[in-house]
């Protein structure tokens, strides 16, 4: 009988070959069989996968176990009988190779466990078919909500995830958190902004806050601006009337505010349209004890052949005004007056002659009498057939020095065409108005003007029909001497869309360039440049949440540059800066010249 070192050498083995091997009957006989080299390997991979291996190292230990099968080359000691001779030796079995501590016959409560993770820990996946592995952090990255399937409406009992005292994600329900929000509203309170000069009501500044009049003002609503919902409380501690602009409606029935007097404002819209609505405290204003003191601002807006219209400012003095008498004549005639009643501060005289001039003066009355008659105005009918123009819009100031004031405008955009456009500039609050006519497009320089004083402007387009009517004023103020300037940066880019559920809450960065230390040399750095976002392109913000900008230099000028906390409600924006100098005079205002978006 040949023994196995006399057999010839096989240089491979396939599935297909056989092997010779005792096997026991169930009798306890022995018989010499053969098996094909497929079904033996089955064998010694099952054999294997009883082994426990020593545990591999973490994450990528799982290759490994590859090396295992390497214990089928004992198989080659069995002893392979000879077809004649006797039964050769039983060779010595090949030690078995390491086991896959992650593969066959083994569990993954056997490894041995970890109680931390780092972003660099592997982690094991199957790709491709293939056994791979991948960092914590890799894994992780990548995932944002918008892989999240639509959730149904919140309720009490939803989760979400908040760390509490630690890095630990926990869960957190809805309901908890409104009852730790409870436990804060006693301490809420609301913002208190303080107005001494006449304020166009604006939701991004306004809205939920108490307004403290400290002097005799008149507030003006702008409902673009402040949109359905908006509310605020207005509170008079000056001395005279607050007066409520055209456009509010009391519940008084008067547009004046007494002295120490409150009211309600809400801006809202319904089947009707949109109302201004000015619940003064108690209902009503309490009975005057004199008469109303004199009507001022008288004002000619939009005429046509046989109509002026007007408006003023109620009695900043005396008893609060009940209802107004507007009278007119013919100035050429002279004589007695033509007089008709008025309920609030502007009123259309109708039923004049074409192409013909008339003195208006305005008169406050109340119970107990009558106000002294406010200084004569004049205004002329145009011609019979041409319609007037349509509303002036966007009026913005611009370049401002010691004694000068740029002034600019959109044409209007309905009515007929425009011959020219006049422009008028007041002391703020003051109004007692200077005017420039026949400007011919749509910017102007006003010029006399005095150093570091606050100016109102007002522009209005003039035809052979008529005119549009002076728009709202816009204020700025002349600087202290310098020559300011104030021209656009390079963010937020004009006509962009934000999100406000990818802003986070965050900031958006911004700034602007004041043309300091320009080659020309001609313009001064101001004391500080403070940027705000707000619903209007004519109203300059008075409220800059986030401070004065910081000052960098950017290719010889001089920049100022705002992480400004971006706008909580969606609307069209625009961008503000304004410049002020050392006595914190305004000196120079910039609106960035288009809109941009924020999105819910």
């Amino acid at each position: 009988m040949p023994y196995i070192g006399e057999l010839t050498q096989a240089e491979t083995i396939a599935a297909t070959d056989q092997f010779p091997l005792d096997q026991t009957n169930t009798d306890g006989t022995t018989d010499t069989r053969r098996a094909p080299a497929s079904l033996f390997a089955d064998w010694l991979l099952g054999q294997v996968g009883t082994v426990q291996g020593p545990p591999g190292p973490a994450g990528r230990a799982g290759d490994q176990g590859v090396p295992g099968p390497q214990g089928m080359q004992g198989v080659a000691g069995i002893g392979v009988a000879g077809p004649k001779g006797d039964k050769g030796d039983t060779g010595n079995q090949g030690a078995p190779g390491p086991a896959d501590p992650a593969g066959p016959g083994s569990t993954i409560t056997s490894l041995t466990q970890t109680t931390t993770i780092s972003a660099t820990d592997l982690v094991g996946i199957s790709q491709g078919g293939a056994d791979h592995a991948i960092t914590l952090q890799n894994l992780l990255d990548g995932q944002t909500i918008d892989a999240a399937s639509a959730a149904a409406p919140a309720s009490d009992t939803d989760a979400f995830w908040v760390g509490q005292g630690s890095s630990t994600m926990l869960a957190q329900t809805f309901a908890a958190v409104w009852t730790w929000i409870k436990t804060k509203l006693p301490s809420y309170k609301r913002p208190v902004l303080e107005l001494a000069i006449n304020t166009t009501l604006d939701g991004s500044i306004h809205n939920g806050s108490i307004l403290v009049c400290s002097q005799p003002v008149t507030l003006t609503p702008a409902f673009i601006n402040m949109g359905s919902g908006f509310t605020c409380s207005v509170v008079n501690v000056s001395g005279g009337n607050v007066i409520f602009g055209a456009g509010v409606t009391t519940s008084s029935g008067s547009q004046t505010l007494p002295t120490g007097q409150a009211a309600e404002l809400r801006a809202f819209t319904y089947t009707g349209g949109n109302v201004v609505f000015a619940a003064i405290a108690g209902g009503s204003v309490a009975p005057p004890t004199q008469a109303p003191g004199q009507v001022t601002g008288v004002t000619v807006g939009a005429t046509t052949a046989s109509s002026v219209a007007l408006t003023w400012t109620a009695p900043g003095s005396g008893g609060a005004a009940s209802s107004y008498t507007v009278n007119h004549r013919v100035t050429s005639v002279g004589g007695a007056w033509t007089s008709q009643s008025a309920a609030g501060t502007s009123a259309t005289v109708s039923g004049l002659a074409a192409s013909t001039q008339y003195d208006f003066q305005v008169i406050a009355t109340n119970a107990i009498g009558n106000g002294t008659a406010s200084a004569t105005v004049t205004g002329t009918t145009p011609a019979a057939g041409v319609a007037a123009p349509g509303a002036v819009t966007g009026v913005t100031t611009g370049t401002a020095t010691g004694t000068t004031l740029g002034l600019s405008w959109t044409a209007p955009s309905s009515g007929g065409a425009v011959a020219s456009y006049s422009a008028r500039w007041s002391p703020h609050g003051a109004n007692t108005w200077t005017q420039i006519d026949s400007i011919s497009g749509t910017s102007t320089t006003i010029s006399g003007l005095t150093a570091s004083t606050s100016y109102d402007f007002e522009v209005e387009a003039v035809n052979s029909g008529g005119n549009s009517g002076w728009t709202a004023a816009v204020t700025a103020s002349t600087t202290s001497g310098g020559n300011y300037l104030l021209t656009a940066g390079f963010a937020p880019t004009a006509g962009s869309t934000w999100s406000i559920s990818a802003l986070a809450g965050g900031s958006i960065i911004v700034n602007t360039n004041d043309n300091s230390i320009a080659a020309d040399g001609s313009h001064t750095v101001p004391a500080s440049v403070s940027h705000a976002f707000s619903l209007s392109n004519s109203v300059v913000p008075t409220v800059f949440p986030d401070g004065p900008g910081a000052a960098f230099s950017n290719g010889g000028h001089n920049w100022w540059g705002t992480y400004a906390h971006a706008p909580a409600t969606p609307g069209n924006y625009y961008l503000w800066a304004v410049a002020k100098d050392s006595g914190a005079n305004v000196v120079a205002t910039l609106c960035l010249p288009s809109a941009f978006t924020i999105t819910a």
